[in-house]
This record gives C-alpha cells, sequence and structure tokens, in this order.
C-alpha cells in the first residue's frame, strides 16, 4: 500500500514520484514511451484499438481469474471452475493464433508481452497447454525472442 493506495499490484512509480496503476494502463504507457520498439501501433489506427481490445481481454477475462486460484484461502472446488473458465479463453485465443502468429497485425505488440506474462501463469500451474497447440507454439516463439530470455535471466525466471 505504501505505492498503490488500492494496495494492488501491478503499480509503477516513477521518477517523478507519479503513481500509475491498473496493467493496460501501464502497458499503454511503456508502449508509448518507447515507440522506436513499436509496441503498439500509431494513434488513430485500428490495429491500436485492437491491441487496446486485446489488452483488455488479457486483463478482463485471464489475469484477474488467476487471482482467486493464487489464494490459498480459495476452495478447491472454485479453483477448478476458473480453471474450467480459462480453458474457454485458451481455446479462443488458440482459434486466433491457429491463424496469425501475433494477437494483433501479425506483429509482436504490448498485447503479445502481456498474454505472454499471464500464460506463464497458465504453465506453472502445470495447466496442459498441448491441447492448445498454436497458443503452446505461440509461447514457445515468444519465450526465444531475445528481449524476453533477457528478461527471464533478470527476474531469475525459467524460460
Amino acid at each position: 500500500m505504501s505505492i498503490n493506495p488500492k494496495g494492488l499490484v501491478p503499480a509503477l512509480l516513477l521518477d517523478d514520484g507519479t503513481v500509475l496503476t491498473e496493467g493496460v494502463a501501464i502497458a499503454l504507457y511503456v508502449a508509448d514511451k518507447v515507440p522506436h520498439c513499436n509496441l503498439i501501433a500509431p494513434i488513430g489506427s485500428m490495429a491500436r484499438y485492437h491491441t487496446i481490445e486485446w489488452l483488455n481481454y488479457i486483463a478482463a477475462e485471464l489475469h484477474k481469474s488467476f487471482s482467486p486460484i493464487f489464494r490459498r484461502s480459495t476452495p478447491e472446488t472454485y479453483k477448478e471452475l476458473i480453471i474450467e473458465y480459462l480453458q474457454v479463453k485458451f481455446r479462443y485465443i488458440n482459434l486466433v493464433l491457429s491463424e496469425q502468429n501475433y494477437l494483433v497485425a501479425n506483429r509482436f505488440s504490448i498485447a503479445d508481452a502481456y498474454l505472454f506474462t499471464v500464460m506463464r501463469w497458465a504453465q506453472s500451474l502445470k495447466l496442459d497447454m498441448f491441447r492448445y497447440p498454436a497458443l503452446a507454439a505461440y509461447l514457445e516463439h515468444i519465450a526465444e525472442r531475445p528481449s524476453v530470455v533477457t528478461a527471464l535471466k533478470v527476474e531469475r525466471l525459467k524460460g
């Protein structure tokens, strides 16, 4: 609560003391701060709005759904229901990725970075990702990106 008065993560504390919270807002901020990285399409383009659409979908349907799974106080029967719910979402994402390499405009975006992060939680739960071959291949492909390899090393996480 010292950084985020909402008592939640994520929160980004900027050099000037400004605090930015909520995953989508932080993702958009980061993407806009490094335009040379092309993490989001230009303002006014449909690709930008589709990226925002995906960011919101990941935040609302996936990210938020994982919270109760990681809480010890959540009953196991409820966790099982959430996992079933998530698998419906995984099927949809698998369908999309069976037709394209990335979520938007067939190029890497901040939405792909966010999805990769959230899907690592699914992998940590030992969910069978091979049921979703396009999604599994996508995650392997993203994990091989040099920036992802570096980030995982910095965070001391396995690829």
